[in-house]
């Protein structure tokens, strides 16, 4: 099964032509592995050479409108997290990864009263080009889909 789906979605992810049919394929990826929402985060370039951010996401309207608005990505200690793991990462672990200050944990908080309240971050970086995350998270009514953390960590990557 877990291996059905990995080939499933890992051809529809890396077949992608599109901005449109990555966020659909990773979409019912996110579904089919019990996950409720998706996030895709790259950078593109680094220091002055940094040009391209590419943010595609299904997660709520509101919590997307608030974490763009407000630049929250540089207070949000799964994206520093991310950029200092190689490895896969479940939210629960932030505590003893990165020491969270007073502003990560209130946007770690603010997103779990938008509906994320735990997920599962794959991190890939290209060493002085490119760092991306792709994370997979479920609300407060959906336990974590654990028998699937491997599907999540390879089509994670795929993307």
């Amino acid at each position: 099964m877990r291996l059905a789906l990995i080939e499933r979605h890992g051809t529809e992810i890396l077949g992608s032509a599109s901005i449109d049919s990555l966020h659909e394929a990773l979409a019912g990826a996110a579904r089919d592995m019990g996950f409720d929402r998706f996030a895709l985060s790259l950078e593109i370039g680094r220091g002055v050479e940094c040009g391209t951010s590419v943010l595609i996401h299904d997660y709520p309207p509101g919590w997307a409108d608030i974490y763009v608005s407000f630049n929250l990505a540089e207070t949000d200690p799964v994206i520093r997290a991310s950029e200092q793991s190689l490895l896969t990462f479940r939210w629960a672990q932030l505590p003893k990864m990165v020491p969270m200050t007073r502003d990560e944990i209130l946007t770690f908080e603010m997103g779990q009263r938008h509906g994320l309240a735990d997920g599962l971050s794959v991190p890939r970086h290209l060493p002085g080009s490119m760092t991306g995350c792709c994370t997979f998270a479920v609300g407060a009514d959906t336990p974590m889909p654990n028998d699937n953390i491997v599907v999540a960590d390879a089509l994670g990557a795929a993307a």
